[in-house]
């Protein structure tokens, strides 16, 4: 006799379906780890028992759209891969590494959660990048290099286009290519089918990289609302990694760089609520890597940050999230209970 098909019902206050929380189907029914269906229905017939998490809401998996591998990642990438999908991560973007560890984890973990990896940064000698990418003396090294990526296939192509923030000074440090070069660069790599994600600090250097035109801002400190605006126009996505600015606590060594660190949080959560209100598209990313900012509980910290921005809740939660859930694909979701995560569902199977 044939077994009869298991279903599981799920039961919560609403279902993050696509742009908003559906508070009517409340509801969700997975057969053999496959979304079945929503529903406000409370009869799901006889020998069928729902599953009530009480005040919790489903949402799809979350991205983080930038992070970092490394040596130690590359060599245990279950444990990369666990550390993310018990924080509800469903996919993560790599930003780069010197050695490209971010493909080899990529390469060696099937299923959840999905790597999206950049291989290498692309910098200009002389400027920051030195820890995460390979530098070059100008645009014709710079096309070999986007070559060698695309034969690599990676996702997306990172270039460093600005120094990194130190929180001694408050300023930024030197890198960056000339506007010009810059331009070139995310031509060549769009003509190999490829977005260009910048690293970009300070009002110049990313109304530069908008003007070339990147698919995201990762950063983006000091960003004016002019940049915001063709940002928006232009559907350039801003990443802007406050939590990880925040961090930066950990490694300070004197009280006037703590200081610095709080006045450059406070402006860059001024900066995420101009985005927001300018219609930019705001996607969360934690930067980790680093043991300073741990993978997955980094994240969370993000979307945390980003509500304390002015973001709606719904808003955050959309933004975060790696797919739609719909009828027909697979049962990948989290259960959250506000921004904590009660319970992660891959197939239709909750993680323990």
């Amino acid at each position: 006799m044939k077994q009869k098909e298991k279903i599981r019902i799920c039961k919560v206050r609403g279902i993050l379906r696509s742009d908003v929380i559906d508070l009517s189907a409340q509801l969700l029914s997975i057969r053999s780890g496959i979304i079945w269906s929503f529903s406000a229905e409370q009869n799901p017939g006889s020998g069928i028992e729902i599953e009530d998490f009480g005040q919790c809401i489903i949402a799809p998996l979350f991205c983080d759209y930038h992070l970092h591998f490394s040596r130690e990642s590359a060599g245990q990438p279950e444990d990369a891969g666990k550390q993310l999908l018990r924080h509800g991560i469903g996919r993560a973007f790599e930003g780069g590494d010197k050695a490209c560890h971010g493909l080899a984890v990529r390469d060696m973990r099937k299923g959840r959660p999905e790597i999206r990896s950049a291989g290498y940064a692309i910098f200009k000698k002389g400027g920051y990048g030195t820890a995460i990418g390979r530098g070059v003396d100008g645009v014709e090294e710079a096309f070999m290099m986007i070559d060698e990526l695309h034969d690599l296939s990676v996702d997306y192509i990172k270039v460093i286009h600005s120094g990194l923030y130190e929180p001694d000074s408050g300023q930024i440090s030197a890198g960056g290519f000339e506007a010009a070069e810059l331009m070139r660069i995310v031509d060549y790599a769009r003509g190999k089918g490829l977005d260009v994600y910048c690293h970009a600090n300070g009002e110049k250097a990313v109304k530069e990289a908008v003007d070339a035109g990147v698919a995201a801002i990762v950063h983006g400190l000091y960003t004016s609302d002019e940049a915001f605006a063709e940002m928006a126009e232009k559907n350039v996505a801003f990443i802007p990694t406050v939590h990880a600015f925040q961090c930066l606590h950990a490694i300070a060594k004197t009280d006037a760089a703590r200081k610095n660190i709080d006045k450059t949080v406070d402006a860059h959560l001024s900066a995420v609520s101009r985005a927001f209100n300018h219609r930019v598209r705001l996607l969360p990313g934690s930067d980790s890597g680093p043991k300073f900012i741990p993978y997955g509980s980094a994240y969370i910290e993000e979307l945390r940050l980003f509500l304390r921005a002015g973001i709606p809740f719904e808003e955050v939660i959309r933004s975060s999230a790696a797919s739609v859930l719909t009828e027909g694909v697979p049962a990948d979701f989290v259960l959250l209970d506000g921004l904590s995560v009660a319970h992660v569902v891959i197939r239709g199977r909750f993680l323990q």
